[in-house]
């Protein structure tokens, strides 16, 4: 079991910041006190505060909320996309993916 308290510290001191530093370095309305209540006493955000947590840290709502589910979510996985990125790629021959990686740096500028 792992809570809502520790997957928010771990996505924080990943992105290089304390959890009560949040709306300093995110710009989601949360007040330290607040913060400090999630680590502290278990407090959880309001449904809105938590959408825009999941949406800034890349992660899903639900598991964040779902302390069943431990930390071993790969934001990477959960992208649809990705799974049809590296099947093209299984697909293609070094010249085409040498095409394409050429093609990605002109569109990133």
């Amino acid at each position: 079991m792992v809570t809502f308290a520790e997957k928010i510290t771990k996505l924080c001191n990943g992105a290089g910041f304390a959890v009560t530093r949040i709306k300093d370095k995110t710009g989601i309305n949360v007040s330290r006190a607040t913060a400090n209540a999630w680590i502290t006493r278990g407090a959880r955000p309001r449904p809105e505060t938590m959408k825009a947590l999941a949406d800034y840290f890349g992660v899903p709502v639900e598991w964040l909320t779902d302390d069943s589910k431990g930390f071993e979510f790969d934001p990477e996985a959960a992208d649809p996309m990705n799974e049809k990125m590296k099947e093209l790629w299984s697909r293609m021959t070094i010249v085409q993916r040498a095409e394409l990686l050429v093609k990605a740096v002109e569109i990133l500028g």
